[in-house]
């Protein structure tokens, strides 16, 4: 994910944490339909939002192509659009970039807060399953 220049905004909901909130609302549609140009894009989500315009439509499409979220086929005079990655890949990605930036940048505090979550039996079973994914990968590696 280093190569995708995501800014997390803790604030925020859903992807819209790493993405643009019109961005994400792009990638809804584009998730959803797996192909689709920009007319269909603006004619989705236009229905909800009277002032928007198509040529918004274009340059977030283009700016999501040129971040690397979006592929794009030439299909006559038109654009064709694809995600690059799935959804629960792109979620997947996000928690890993955060939770690297975390504990690079805050170890000491971000092990404090996880120690201090949920019970102590909640800890342990984390703490258990991710022993069981460490040594699952250990042993894939050899």
């Amino acid at each position: 994910m280093s190569n995708y220049n995501l800014c997390f905004r803790p604030h925020k909901k859903g992807f819209a944490k790493i993405l643009g909130d019109l961005e994400t609302r792009v990638m809804e549609v584009v998730w959803r339909r797996k192909e689709v140009s920009v007319r269909d894009v603006f004619q989705e989500l236009a229905q909800n939002r009277s002032s928007l315009a198509y040529t918004t439509i274009l340059s977030t499409m283009g700016n999501l192509y040129r971040k690397g979220f979006l592929q794009r086929d030439k299909s006559g005079t038109a654009y064709l659009y694809h995600p690059v990655f799935t959804r629960d890949e792109l979620a997947t990605m996000a928690v890993n970039e955060v939770l690297k930036g975390l504990l690079e940048s805050f170890s000491q505090p971000f092990m404090a807060c996880l120690t201090g979550l949920g019970r102590d039996s909640d800890l342990a079973e984390a703490v258990e399953n991710l022993e069981k994914v460490l040594a699952e990968r250990e042993g894939s590696e050899y």
